[in-house]
């Protein structure tokens, strides 16, 4: 699934293709520059796709979704994923398996040495699993 970055105008990065995370034997690294109050949210099909609902109309409901966050809930990781989890209530909804992590940068805190600007990243990650 493409990454979405949740700004005023979310986005999805365009990528090429790779495995999914912990699949594969090469590591695949990508670097993307956050905007200030931008926020990256990941997620598995679960949360965008099933048989009530085609994967286009579920990234565009996703990206719908983040769009409407105010501007102080982007740079912050577990309100980008309260929010993406909403679409798990969509009526008609069959149930799946949803994993969330989102990340938020503070560029005020960047040093340009990598091994400060760690600490600058905040995370969080949500999972999600009804049966």
């Amino acid at each position: 699934m493409p990454p979405l970055l949740v700004a005023a105008d979310s986005a999805y990065l365009e990528l090429p293709p790779a495995l999914p995370l912990g699949l594969g034997s090469t590591p695949v690294d990508r670097e993307v520059a956050f905007p200030p109050g931008t926020g990256l949210l990941l997620y598995t099909d679960g949360l965008v796709e099933n048989r009530a609902l085609s994967l286009d109309d579920g990234l565009a409901a996703l990206r719908r979704t983040c769009d409407a966050l105010p501007a102080a809930a982007r740079s912050d990781p577990q309100r980008i994923t309260e929010r993406a989890l909403e679409l798990l209530n969509t009526p008609d909804r069959v149930d799946d398996d949803a994993a969330l992590p989102a990340a938020t940068a503070e560029p005020s805190r960047r040093t340009g040495d990598s091994q400060t600007d760690r600490s600058a990243i905040q995370p969080t990650a949500t999972a999600r699993s009804r049966c």
